[in-house]
């Protein structure tokens, strides 16, 4: 999908983990109460993966998962450490 970045469940630490659980349980919370999902396909990565854009009634998927804390900004190079200092490694 589009436009952001979360956390991943192969987490390089304890606390990126538990945000990419809470990341993927809100955006499948967003997606069951929706009445509406629409999307629509703007291309594709340097790794053949189909880019989306997602929106649930109307409403930007990567808005919202930004705006919950629970993604960021994201259009393409480096990702930033979803790791908090002092929160445990694995």
């Amino acid at each position: 999908m589009l436009g952001y970045d979360t956390p991943e469940k192969k987490a390089r630490c304890l606390s990126e983990f538990i945000d990419a659980l809470r990341a993927t349980q809100h955006l499948r919370w967003m997606l069951w109460k929706s009445s509406k999902i629409s999307t629509q396909t703007v291309g594709k990565d340097r790794y053949g993966r189909v880019l989306t854009k997602l929106s649930v009634d109307g409403s930007d998927v990567s808005e919202r998962m930004i705006g919950t804390g629970l993604a960021r900004r994201y259009d393409g190079g480096q990702r930033q450490s979803w790791c908090v200092e002092g929160f445990g490694g694995f």
